[in-house]
């Protein structure tokens, strides 16, 4: 397309790109010439989607020669014969336009669509650019990278039309943790969070504290998906470990607090901290979860 272009001084746009296609079931298979602007790609997923679903993949060298009569890279739609052509609809209102002649080494110029040649299907079959005018509102798109969660399609199964939906649950999970975070670490909403409680003992070497702790670990996790840091480390790195895990609720028990009959719960999403009475501190929790 560059040395095309180069070589009589237009830019892409001002040509037409014609590539064979062929498209399949398990009891069939068509030939089509897809168009698009010289300037753009084929979207096969659009491409596939407009011809119900079926399987589609670029023709062979050999195929394209014998269904244009040229070779790969001069096919064009004016005079092409026994095959169905399917054009964006961008191609529809271009004119005065250079496309492949069907024959080697040559090309041809001026040519517009409804004189010189007659599209059979007009779709939407571009890669989408930034810039582009959206379908529904006709207003610019702007893109940006995006993680894919679900994808929508069509095919044929037993010459039937089918739909199928696919769920990406990895990257649901990448998706949540994106729009739930902060320079901590995770913000799990505490509809999904995996597990919705921590409880730290501060102090391991308290056996009263550390007991207690077990035993409120294990009437909570009854009821709610509940874990317990136990490990010897400094409060510092147990609190950094679970902001880091963005669990929605910690509960803190410390020396101090535990000797005056109090626990503290601090809320992952506001960093709000709550002093509660040790009794009712699974009250509390369930009252914030619910």
């Amino acid at each position: 397309m560059k040395d095309l272009c180069d070589f009589l001084g237009i830019p892409p746009e001002k040509t037409i790109k014609t590539l064979i296609y062929k498209a399949y079931t398990e009891k069939e298979k068509n030939y089509f010439a897809v168009l698009v602007p010289g300037s753009r790609n084929i979207d096969e997923r659009k491409l596939k989607s407009v011809l119900n679903g079926k399987e589609v993949e670029l023709a062979g060298i050999e195929e394209v020669e014998r269904l244009t009569g040229a070779p790969h890279g001069f096919a064009g739609p004016v005079d092409l014969k026994g095959l169905k052509i399917i054009a964006d609809i961008e191609v529809a209102k271009m004119r005065n336009v250079v496309t492949g002649a069907n024959e080697r080494d040559y090309h041809l110029i001026n040519v517009n669509p409804g004189r010189d040649f007659y599209i059979d299907i007009l779709a939407d079959v571009k890669e989408t650019q930034e810039g582009d005018s959206c379908p529904l509102c006709g207003n610019k798109l702007n893109i940006s990278e995006g993680i894919k969660i679900a994808e929508w399609e069509k095919f044929c199964y037993k010459n039937m039309e089918a739909e199928s939906g696919t769920i990406y649950f990895d990257n649901v999970i990448l998706a949540l943790a994106e729009q739930n975070c902060d320079e901590k670490g995770l913000k799990w909403p505490s509809t999904i969070a995996p597990y919705k409680i921590v409880v730290i003992p501060i102090n391991v070497k308290d056996e009263k504290l550390v007991n207690h702790a077990f035993s409120l670990y294990t009437k909570l996790n009854k009821i709610i998906p509940t874990v317990i840091d136990d490990r010897i480390q400094s409060p510092g790195v147990k609190f950094k470990d679970a902001e880091l895990l963005g669990f929605p609720i910690f509960i803190i028990l410390g020396s101090k607090s535990f000797e005056k009959g109090s626990a503290e719960i601090k809320i992952r999403e506001t960093d709000e901290k709550l002093e509660i009475d040790i009794d009712k501190v699974i009250e509390k929790v369930c009252e914030l979860l619910c």
